[in-house]
């Protein structure tokens, strides 16, 4: 299905392009008008046996939601920082830090994260919605790259461990190589990712290695992540994402998770606002419930809202 919706989106290009070649007015002297540019290259990935089995068989011992009947999720993230010796007040808003993502996944592994705010972040502001789809998708036992992503894959030995190679493309052009090693049981254990990463707009990209690790809760015969631990050049400590799950529509899912930037005296929670799952909404851990109309308050009063000094 996906090689015909490709060939079918080809046709749908050319089209237009031979039609204006044919039918539009020629330009003065009759030179033809300049054809359209061609569509980047999509690399055909080539993913072995091996790797395919590794992949199986990572998500047959992680905790899969989608296994248990999720169908569908959508909801909200807000993420809120903080500095130390400033908790409960968030940085966020005003100073344009404050983000929030929209993310809608379907069964089997269809995800889609959208992003606003987050101006002072500039480019880096993407790289945090991506690590936002990673995390869902990790929560959610899923581990190989999901939609139209350019990739290969194969499953290597390394001093006698088994590691898992993914080299990405986009447009048919590398982008970086992602080392995973695994465990016996093929439960991740730590990974390298090396790519080339614009540090500001407009300036040469340079290459950049980043070092992970994973730590897992068990649920069952079954292990759920728990903790992302990321290790960034030029940042004195690792950085840490610590997962919170709740019962969600039935399923244990991620409400919560922090990033723990306690190097540079602050913290980031990313919290679900709003959730929806198969359907019908959740009530989130903490939640402030809506008051019924005319229902009295503590000190504002039936159905009122309280200001300064206690009136309406």
């Amino acid at each position: 299905m996906k090689r015909l919706s490709l060939t079918l989106a080809a046709l749908l290009a050319v089209a237009p392009v031979s039609l204006a070649q044919e039918g539009a007015p020629k330009p003065e002297g009759g030179a033809p008008a300049p054809a359209a540019p061609a569509a980047p290259a999509k690399h055909v990935n080539v993913i072995t046996d091996a790797a395919k089995a590794a992949f199986e068989a990572m998500e047959k011992i992680m905790y899969s939601p989608v296994v248990q009947g999720l169908k569908d999720l959508t909801g909200t993230i807000e993420m809120k920082m903080e500095m130390a010796g400033m908790e409960g007040q968030d940085m966020g808003g005003g100073m344009g830090m404050g983000m929030s993502f929209d993310v809608t996944f379907k069964a089997p592994k269809d995800i889609k994260v959208g992003s606003k705010g987050g101006e002072m972040f500039g480019p880096q502001a993407d790289g945090m919605k991506e690590g936002v789809k990673q995390i869902i998708l990790n929560s959610l036992g899923i581990w190989v790259p999901v939609g139209d992503e350019e990739y290969d894959a194969d499953l290597v030995t390394e001093e006698g461990k088994k590691v898992l190679v993914v080299t990405s493309y986009k447009d048919n052009k590398k982008q970086g190589v992602f080392r995973l090693t695994l465990a016996d049981n093929y439960l991740p254990v730590a990974a390298t990712a090396t790519n080339e990463v614009e540090m500001m707009p407009g300036t040469k990209p340079v290459e950049q290695t980043v070092k992970m690790k994973w730590q897992f809760a068990k649920d069952g015969d079954l292990h759920r992540l728990e903790k992302w631990t990321v290790e960034v050049p030029m940042m004195p400590t690792p950085i840490e994402y610590v997962l919170e799950y709740a019962d969600a529509g039935g399923f244990k899912l991620p409400v919560k998770f922090v990033m723990d930037l306690s190097a540079m005296g602050m913290t980031s929670g990313y919290r679900f606002t709003s959730l929806t799952v198969n359907g019908k909404a959740v009530e989130l851990p903490g939640a402030k419930k809506a008051e019924p109309a005319g229902t009295p308050t503590e000190k504002g009063g039936e159905g009122g809202m309280e200001h300064e000094g206690g009136g309406k």
